[in-house]
């Protein structure tokens, strides 16, 4: 079985936090993905042998374009902005700064998930959803950021279901993700290992054409796509740098669980063990 990791990435040539965190184990079978039309500008900070130029734009067609043309049978793809964190004990909310062995440890994990044939499409948590849940994985959940994919199932979905992540501009991940649960095929998110970025909407990736009407067309779109389980909300924005001149941006909240249900499958046996923090 095949393996492969990528870093989809545009306008942060200077910036591959991600790619300086991957360590020696698993650097021969990564590759940073950038529009062809900067792969000079990445050949200087990334290196040829782990550089792939991709033919379109945007990170949902990039991801699209990888899963059409990868030959790996297990897919890794990771943020170009990450910083990566682990649990000091089992069951235990404070974190630790994983250094090269947790990386290399984080990344074993992930691909044995990936390679659990309960799963489709794995993931890992956020700092703050580690702080809120105890439990070593959930399921039948968002993944964002980071995606792991057992290919093969993947692209039948894609064919039988449309499954795709170049549906919609912004918030593709959501709609490839609720499709998926949708048509029974559960997720797994990990929380024993989780990530940080810097900012949402910062500097290059999708912040080159990301704009406040965009994202409501895209909200709108997604609720439409799945009426059931989104609902279309207004939000504060926070501070004054990541979202640029947005006061309040258009967003979406998500049954991800009620997703899954919609399949026919009935709960998931894993749900009982999502313990929360203080219950």
């Amino acid at each position: 079985m095949s393996r492969a990791i990528y870093i989809p990435s545009a306008g942060r040539a200077n910036r591959q936090h991600t790619f300086q965190r991957i360590p020696d184990e698993f650097k021969d079978i990564t590759n940073v993905v950038v529009p062809m039309s900067e792969w000079k500008a990445y050949e200087r900070t990334v290196g040829k042998a782990h550089l792939l130029g991709c033919p379109t734009t945007g990170i949902g067609s990039t991801r699209q374009w990888i899963l059409e043309n990868t030959e790996a049978d297990y897919v890794l793809m990771l943020d170009d902005d990450m910083y990566f964190y682990h649990r000091k004990a089992k069951g235990d909310w404070h974190l630790a700064t994983n250094d090269a062995e947790d990386n290399v440890r984080m990344l074993a994990r992930l691909f044995r998930l990936m390679e659990d044939k309960n799963y489709a499409h794995v993931g890992m948590a956020t700092r703050t959803e580690a702080a809120r849940y105890l439990c070593g994985i959930r399921t039948c959940t968002r993944v964002n950021n980071v995606h792991g994919f057992d290919v093969k199932k993947v692209l039948h979905a894609q064919r039988k279901f449309d499954c795709r992540f170049d549906k919609l501009k912004l918030m593709e991940d959501f709609h490839f993700t609720l499709t998926m649960l949708e048509h029974g095929y559960a997720n797994a998110l990990l929380l024993d290992y989780v990530w940080n970025q810097p900012g949402s909407n910062t500097d290059g990736g999708c912040s080159a054409y990301r704009t406040a009407k965009l994202q409501a067309e895209c909200a709108h779109a997604l609720a439409a796509l799945h009426p059931k389980t989104v609902t279309v909300v207004t939000k504060k924005v926070k501070g004054t740098g990541s979202w640029k001149d947005m006061t309040e941006r258009t967003d979406v909240r998500i049954q991800w669980k009620q997703a899954y249900l919609q399949s026919g499958n009935g709960p998931h046996k894993h749900w009982h063990k999502e313990t929360k923090n203080g219950g």
